[in-house]
């Protein structure tokens, strides 16, 4: 058995014995103490965010208009200059049984009791609030800090990435004091775990019927970048990246049917008329060199003719991600070099064969993957 502790209250998981629950794999636990909520709870909740964000809100009520129906979106808010201000998982509470389903062409009513909390990078977590207080005008709704519930992330303990590993949540944990739902983004990515502090979680192995083992922050981010799923300010830069490049459509994390939010005209007319021609792509340094050998920015060219392909967005330890064009990576065989430094690139096996446009879908689904997938070894 082990603990996971805060400034506030001590939780507590107990490790599985594995004789119960025979499998290949367990999960590791994080805290994510990189993160921050906010709580945004009024009668104009939903209408108020569904104008500020990428992904349809509408996914996290029961209505006809929308057929899939979650605890859990992942979504962007923009700039309205379409770059991406922070990246965002948004969380409800409400059972869906007290949601009445609405004629598609009704807006929802909402009440005093709708709540949405929202997971944003620490560092962000001021300027957000301010830019949702910015956009509330006369909608009631009260915006503030969620101090009361804790962020983890349970996600697969193994050491190579492996796309045909499956698991199913056997039962979905929903109520006042804690939410356990799937990651919204990736099936690999696991779960998310929201819990009001000092809250008795000792029953979370059992619901997810895997040994668990703690993790830290840097072990969440290393298994993030062997994906290729970015995360937070760092991987995703204030002003400095568009969501399309970030991976928003195949992520789950946009809706091109929504209607108008901030900052979506650009992406609406990048994905209907363009090219998207680069992309956030995971890729490891060889092991023989150290990840202080190159830095965040610098320039990625071609192994063969030296052309410029794109550059380092971050990095840890010996996995990384970088903004790659895509057709010019898989032109020099995904063999590139940073300075002196020789990278291996991956497309990850997540991506879909082939873009279709009118069927990517914003609540979480598996995509078609490649007949031959990537792995990294540790």
């Amino acid at each position: 058995m082990f603990w996971f502790r805060n400034a506030k209250s001590t939780l507590f998981l107990p490790a599985v014995i594995s004789r119960r629950y025979s499998s290949d794999f367990g999960f590791k636990c994080v805290r994510l103490s990189n993160k921050h909520l906010l709580s945004v709870r009024g009668k104009d909740t939903f209408s108020l965010l569904q104008g500020i964000v990428t992904n349809d809100i509408r996914h996290l009520y029961v209505n006809l208009d929308t057929s899939v129906h979650l605890n859990c979106i992942f979504a962007f808010m923009l700039r309205f200059n379409g770059r991406v201000f922070a990246d965002l998982m948004m969380y409800t509470f409400n059972n869906q049984n007290n949601f009445a389903q609405n004629e598609a062409s009704v807006v929802r009513e909402g009440t005093d009791d709708d709540l949405v909390l929202i997971e944003c990078d620490s560092s962000l977590s001021k300027q957000i609030l301010d830019f949702i207080n910015t956009h509330k005008l006369r909608k009631k709704v009260t915006i503030d800090f969620s101090n009361g519930y804790s962020v983890f992330s349970i996600y697969p303990n193994i050491d190579a990435i492996n796309a045909n590993l499956k698991f199913e949540l056997t039962k979905q944990i929903r109520d006042r004091k804690l939410l356990l739902t799937k990651d919204p983004r990736l099936n690999l990515l696991g779960y998310r775990l929201l819990i009001q502090n000092g809250s008795d979680v000792n029953f979370i192995s059992d619901i997810v019927k895997k040994s668990v083992s703690e993790a830290t922050v840097d072990d969440y981010r290393e298994y993030r970048y062997k994906l290729g799923v970015g995360e937070g300010i760092i991987d995703h830069p204030v002003e400095n990246c568009f969501p399309l490049e970030c991976n928003a459509d195949y992520l789950h994390g946009v809706s091109f049917h929504k209607g108008c939010y901030v900052g979506q005209e650009l992406t609406a007319r990048i994905y209907h008329t363009g090219v998207i021609r680069k992309r956030l792509m995971p890729f490891e340094i060889d092991g023989t060199l150290k990840a202080e050998s190159i830095k965040p920015n610098e320039t990625i060219v071609s192994a063969d003719n030296k052309r410029r392909v794109g550059k380092i967005r971050s990095l840890f330890k010996n996995f990384g991600l970088a903004l790659l064009n895509v057709e010019e990576v898989a032109k020099c065989d995904f063999s590139v070099m940073c300075g002196d430094v020789k990278l291996k690139v991956l497309k990850p096996f997540w991506w879909p064969k082939v873009a279709q446009r009118s069927k990517i879908p914003c609540g979480r689904a598996d995509h078609e993957t490649n007949d031959t997938c990537s792995s990294m070894s540790n």
